[in-house]
């Protein structure tokens, strides 16, 4: 399911989506440590930071559960609430470890296969995807 909302989402350009899940699995663990590590030292700030940064990285890749999660602690850490925000901790840090399998599986099937799906976006090579055919200018 991820790997299909994630498709649609880059317009089927699965070189870009192997790329962002690989940022995403590299970026995660530590930011979730550090995450650990200012709930325990009682650093709300921090805390907040790192909260808002995976919030925001679990929705560039499309996974509603964990963004929803982090905004959550995020705002648990804004209002000075350190005991709730130290509950969620551990439930956002098992949605990451669920997740973690399904994203090596779309990994493992999109390195078989990274090219963008035929007929959905022209990339004329200006770093610009446009979905409608190339007009003359006169």
């Amino acid at each position: 399911m991820l790997a299909s909302i994630l498709e649609q989402r880059l317009n089927g350009d699965r070189a870009l989506g192997l790329r962002l899940i690989k940022i995403f699995m590299e970026d995660t663990p530590p930011k979730l440590a550090d995450l650990e590590k200012a709930l325990a030292a009682e650093d709300l700030p921090e805390a907040r930071r790192l909260a808002h940064a995976l919030s925001g990285s679990a929705a560039v890749i499309g996974v509603q559960e964990m963004h929803t999660t982090f905004r959550q602690l995020e705002s648990e850490c804004q209002n000075k609430d350190l005991n709730l925000a130290r509950i969620s901790l551990p439930k956002a840090e098992k949605i990451y470890a669920d997740l973690e399998e399904e994203l090596r599986q779309v990994i493992a099937i999109w390195s078989q296969t990274p090219a963008k799906a035929e007929g959905t976006a022209e990339d004329d090579g200006s770093g610009f995807i446009d979905n409608e055919p190339n007009q003359s200018q006169t």
